[in-house]
């Protein structure tokens, strides 16, 4: 196992032993132009110069530059010059192993020496590898710094054979791809030994940190040494695999002892991808400590979505936290008890919600902000009720489903909430932080909400109480939840979020070459049951006569609710909105459910037009035959319409458009669908089909996941929709 980093640092070894591959991959300089002489002038400077008066007593300066005659000057040289010339170069290339069978003797002694120490050295690595890997991180340090002296003393074996003959046997055809290689492989070892050594130190000193942490809901977590810590130890690391990274591309394999080509392949094939996947951890921990870290108070909202009460951005916002944090210390200043509620007494005037909200709530309120897919949008939304509700606005916004929750509890086990007669873990989470909210809170002090507020400063205890191996866990945990956007962050400074778009964690509407889908759920009035519902869509592309492409999209729900459950048991009512590319034209649609206007709320006469969402989706227009209101919002085409399903019931519904691209596009560019999934959803599963023309064969590109296959005259993609899903194809004709 290796680990490795980028740095040009040499930093703890000797200047000698440092070799500047910089330098090797420079190109000479260009000589500086002169004036060009007549070609008669130049032959007969060059013939005169060889003339015995031109010889002196005094001690010759000797230089090693060769004047820089061009074959044309060399013909026309006279004819006994030229055989002159012709003999010495081949005398000189006869000689030449005979003049430099000494370094010759030298480099197969060397090459030995550095063949034995570097073969300890990558044993210790190995070493270092497992011990790491085992979170023993000071027996890791202990064999990187081994192997870096083996490297060293490697190092040394090959500088013995001289700078200026190594020089030399570099460029002869017989050793110079040994001294090449060997020189890559010693800098490669020594930049990844040096590079596993930092990381163990960074490693040590973080797990000493962690386990002095205290999370004080008062006083404040205080994360400042980590941050201090970590990135520029992650920096320093990051060199050390540039460096890595150059040297192996310059080693010969064939000049590697069979038995090591196997590992060399490996570890040629494996540090690329490693070099990526550093450099986006080293771009996270800049993200992290630039949110943390700040040396001015910054002040968040810390969001918790229901998704079994499905929303366009993972749930319905219920619970929510304030915080702040100030170079490293993470204080929880308040956990409203009535959740968003507490903050509508503020709003200065009331608003008109989007039509579908109007279902249950005749004005626009916060915990309804999260109306849009696109998070960045809705957190917006949600700072701007903020701020008149409070007269400020937030420095940012983190949402987090109650995965995220579960996934960490699965680690620190049960968590007891005596105050409130509660005990949870990650199998009865959801269920009974639900009926402490709904249910068995105390009516007269009418703070649900509370329970929240008591959780979560216990379920930080517990996760920094966890041992040291148990560490790299939680940090799955949360990267694979910002991955599969469990958690969504929002910064109001323009750069920060900048990055945090680049590392795929602002949850934003995306765009794509080709085609694109995203299919969006609200529940609106439906209960908690979006965790009972399974849904299947079926995208099926085919050319029309026209060559125009028409897209057939049909979604089959069912509701798996117990009509006896109190939680379960009621039927999911949602607004779904088909996100597709901009310019797609409505076809039909049909088994939808009617939502007439006499189910609405009734929006008071006062009630003012928002300023902002009218410019995010603007209605278009709306289909009289199924009432599918067709709009258009973040670079797509939008459609939206209704679906009512109560427990053990199934429904099929459908709609169909015509794409902005013909098969004259595809013919020329090729087809790419990019399938984003919503956060907070699950149980999906995606069948995209492409139908093609018999003359003409099918190319694909490798799918993010799932399978491709090919049936008939047809291409077929199948995958769960738990993350963004995507494929490719081209076409070749017969």
């Amino acid at each position: 196992m290796l680990h490795s980093s980028k740095s040009n640092s040499t930093e703890g070894v000797p200047q000698q032993n440092v070799l500047d591959l910089r330098k090797m991959l420079q190109r000479p300089k260009p000589a500086p132009e002169v004036k060009k002489k007549p070609v008669q002038k130049i032959v007969k400077e060059q013939l005169s110069s060889l003339r015995p008066t031109h010889f002196s007593i005094e001690k010759p300066k000797v230089s090693m530059r060769l004047p820089q005659v061009s074959f044309v000057y060399f013909r026309r040289l006279p004819g006994h010059w030229r055989s002159v010339l012709v003999f010495a170069a081949i005398a000189l290339l006869l000689l030449s192993p005979m003049l430099l069978s000494g370094p010759v003797r030298r480099l197969h002694t060397a090459k030995g020496e550095v063949l034995a120490a570097s073969t300890q050295a990558y044993a210790f690595l190995q070493t270092a590898g497992d011990e790491a890997s085992q979170f023993e991180f000071s027996k890791a340090e202990d064999a990187f710094n081994q192997a870096l002296s083996q490297f060293q003393d490697a190092q040394n074996s090959f500088d013995g054979i001289g700078g200026s003959l190594k020089t030399i046997l570099r460029i002869m055809p017989f050793t110079g791809s040994s001294v090449t290689t060997g020189e890559a492989l010693l800098t490669a070892g020594q930049s990844i030994a040096r590079a596993g050594q930092r990381f163990s130190q960074a490693a040590q000193v973080l797990t000493e940190q962690t386990s002095q942490l205290d999370p004080n809901v008062e006083q404040g977590t205080n994360l400042q040494e980590i941050f201090q810590v970590l990135p520029p130890a992650l920096d320093d690391i990051s060199s050390d695999i540039d460096v890595a990274l150059a040297a192996i591309k310059k080693v010969d394999p064939k000049q590697v002892p069979e038995s090591y080509r196997d590992a060399l392949e490996q570890v040629r094939s494996q540090l690329p991808s490693f070099y990526v996947a550093f450099h986006r951890v080293q771009s996270s921990v800049h993200v992290l400590s630039t949110l943390f870290s700040s040396g001015e108070e910054k002040q968040y909202a810390l969001v918790f979505q229901n998704s079994n009460e499905l929303r366009p951005t993972g749930g319905f916002m219920g619970s929510w936290a304030l915080i702040s944090v100030r170079d490293g210390r993470v204080k929880v200043l308040e956990v409203p008890g009535r959740g968003f509620l507490d903050l509508n007494f503020g709003s200065d005037a009331p608003y008109v919600p989007p039509e579908p909200l109007q279902l249950v709530n005749p004005t626009w309120q916060i915990q309804d902000a999260n109306w849009w897919p696109d998070f960045p949008s809705s957190a917006e939304k949600i700072n701007w009720f903020y701020e008149r509700a409070r007269g400020y606005q937030l420095d940012g916004i983190i949402a987090m489903t109650p995965a995220v929750v579960e996934d960490l509890l699965s680690l620190t086990g049960s968590i007891e909430l005596p105050d409130y007669d509660l005990q949870v873990d990650a199998e009865s989470f959801r269920t009974g932080l639900q009926e402490a909210v709904e249910v068995t809170y105390d009516k007269e002090l009418n703070q649900p909400k509370q329970v929240v507020g008591a959780l979560l400063p216990k379920l930080l205890e517990s996760v920094f109480a966890l041992p040291t191996k148990d560490l790299l866990q939680v940090a799955s945990v949360l990267t694979d939840s910002l991955a599969h956007r469990d958690i969504l962050l929002y910064s109001k400074d323009v750069d920060l979020q900048n990055e945090i778009r680049d590392l795929g964690w602002a949850g934003e509407v995306l765009s794509a070459p080709h085609d694109y889908l995203q299919v969006v759920e609200a529940n609106i009035g439906g209960g908690k049951t979006d965790g009972m519902m399974q849904q299947d869509i079926s995208h099926e592309v085919s050319i029309q006569s026209d060559g125009s492409l028409e897209v057939h999209l049909t979604l089959h729900r069912r509701n798996l609710g117990d009509p006896n459950d109190e939680w379960t048991g009621v039927k999911n009512v949602s607004y779904l909105r088909f996100y597709v590319p901009e310019g797609s034209r409505f076809l039909s649609a049909e088994g939808f459910t009617a939502i007439g206007p006499g189910r609405q709320q009734r929006v008071p006469s006062d009630a003012q037009s928002d300023p902002t969402s009218a410019g995010l989706e603007q209605i278009d227009a709306e289909d009289a035959l199924s009432h599918t209101q067709i709009s258009h919002g973040f670079a797509k085409t939008i459609f939206g319409n209704w679906l009512e399903l109560g427990p053990g019931e199934e429904v099929t519904a459908t709609i169909s458009y015509q794409l902005p691209f013909t098969w004259d596009d595809v013919r020329k560019d090729g087809y790419s669908l990019y399938v984003q999934q919503q956060a907070g959803t699950s149980q999906r599963t995606l069948l995209s089909s492409f139908s093609f023309p018999e003359s003409f064969t099918p190319n694909w590109s490798s799918p993010t996941g799932g399978e491709v296959y090919r049936l008939g005259n047809s291409v077929r993609f199948s995958a769960p929709l738990v993350m963004d899903q995507s494929y490719a194809l081209s076409f070749t004709k017969r």
